[in-house]
């Protein structure tokens, strides 16, 4: 468990980091933001979770799953669950 000093600063539960620090964003990560920006430009609507599976040529949406609950856990993206087309670009590096 990672102890911080007195401050209550919320941290990442994928990797204990706290929210306020600088993050980089992997290769896949920025085509995952620059696609769902790109696509809500274009069409009005988020795309779904298959259609960005596909978009980033990847076999499960499992794997997508991760990368957005990372991205939601550090602030680029959110999403109502159980609301579909509900992606939201917060902030795009």
């Amino acid at each position: 468990m990672v102890i911080l000093t007195d401050q209550k600063l919320k941290v990442c539960p994928t990797c204990l980091r706290p929210n306020n620090t600088e993050y980089n964003l992997t290769l896949t990560e920025q085509k995952l933001l620059t696609y769902i920006n790109e696509y809500k430009t274009k069409n009005q609507k988020s795309p779904s979770w298959m259609e960005i599976r596909d978009h980033l040529n990847q076999r499960s949406t499992s794997n997508i799953h991760r990368v957005i609950n990372k991205l939601k856990d550090n602030g680029f993206l959110d999403y109502i669950i159980g609301k579909k087309r509900s992606l939201t670009v917060l902030r795009f590096k």
